[in-house]
């Protein structure tokens, strides 16, 4: 259980973390699960289909047939077409749910490692540089935190694209940003790391208003 101090400043980093949900749920509900049946389902159509234009073509002949045999073709097209759709999207919601679920990984050892780090260096605040220290290794995991959700939109908005944009069109490559919350400023000293100025005072800053009368 982290203490106070290391829980007010771990708590940015895990509302980051809050924003990756666990993924597609198990079991039949799963839309993995939902679009392979469909993708199979409409395999078994169009077979069908096409059995019977080759039933039509042994037994029938003449204008009738040719369009029977026509309208025929035009379904197992049309079918073929919504299997591929489906497979696609199937594949799609595979790789979405990976995605998720490594991107959940990572901020879940950024948070750990944060917190053990943190505890490590909380018994020594009255030394010298360690709070300063403790204020850059929050920042530092809160930035790798929010460059694991922007990896995760670039990567569920080209999957998206991919499945959306019309046939033969290329897929944006550019998705939507995420809007990263500010990090607390390190003081007015010249440099960005530890020793840099702000002390407990930047500590106070960045774990928040129970953490800011360690600076007074």
């Amino acid at each position: 259980m982290p203490s106070a101090l290391v829980a007010a400043l771990s708590a940015p980093i895990r509302d980051v973390r809050s924003m990756v949900g666990p993924g597609w749920p198990g079991g039949a509900g799963e839309p993995v699960t939902l679009l392979a049946g469909v993708r199979d389902a409409l395999t078994g159509v169009s077979a069908s289909v096409g059995g019977a234009a080759s039933d039509i073509a042994g037994v029938w002949r003449g204008a009738g047939a040719d369009g029977a045999t026509a309208f025929t073709a035009s379904v197992v097209a049309a079918t073929d077409a919504l299997t591929a759709h489906a497979d696609r999207l199937g594949h799609a919601a595979r790789d979405a749910g990976t995605a998720v679920a490594d991107a959940r990984a990572r901020l879940d050892a950024i948070v750990a490692g944060f917190e053990a780090r943190a505890a490590a260096l909380e018994p020594h605040l009255d030394d010298p540089g360690v709070a300063e220290e403790l204020v850059a290794e929050a920042r530092r995991s809160l930035r790798e935190a929010i460059a694991v959700v922007e990896d995760l939109r670039a990567r569920l908005d080209a999957r998206a694209a991919e499945v959306t944009a019309p046939s033969g069109a290329p897929a944006p490559t550019s998705p939507a940003g995420f809007s990263a919350p500010s990090l607390p400023s390190m003081g007015s000293g010249s440099g960005g790391g530890p020793g840099s100025g702000g002390g407990l005072s930047d500590l106070g800053s960045a774990a928040g208003p129970g953490v800011a009368a360690l600076a007074s």
